[in-house]
C-alpha cells in the first residue's frame, strides 16, 4: 500500500477527523490542530522521501514506483502543498 503523501490520489478530509484531540476540542479548532497533523505527516514523508533519493538507492525508488527526479520534486513540495 502505498503512502497517502506519495500517492496523491485521495485527500483526507481534516474538518471531521478527530483522532488524538484533548477532550473539549471541537469545530474550527479541530480542523486547525487535524490540518497540522496533516502537514506534520506530509513533512516526515518528503523528508524521508528526500533521503531516499539522495542516497541514490534506485532499488527502493523503483519498490515505490518513482525516479529519483520524481522523487525529488515530491520531496521538494511545502508541507501545505496536497
Amino acid at each position: 500500500m502505498c503512502h497517502p503523501a506519495l500517492s496523491g490520489t485521495s485527500r483526507p478530509d481534516f474538518r471531521h477527523d478527530h483522532r488524538s484531540l484533548p477532550d473539549g476540542v471541537n469545530g474550527p479548532t479541530a480542523g486547525f490542530f487535524a490540518a497540522v497533523r496533516i502537514w506534520a505527516g506530509r513533512h516526515r514523508a518528503r523528508e524521508a522521501l528526500g533521503d531516499l533519493a539522495e542516497s541514490g538507492d534506485r532499488h527502493l525508488l523503483a519498490d515505490i514506483g518513482v525516479t529519483r527526479e520524481e522523487a525529488l520534486r515530491r520531496a521538494g513540495k511545502w508541507f501545505w502543498q496536497g
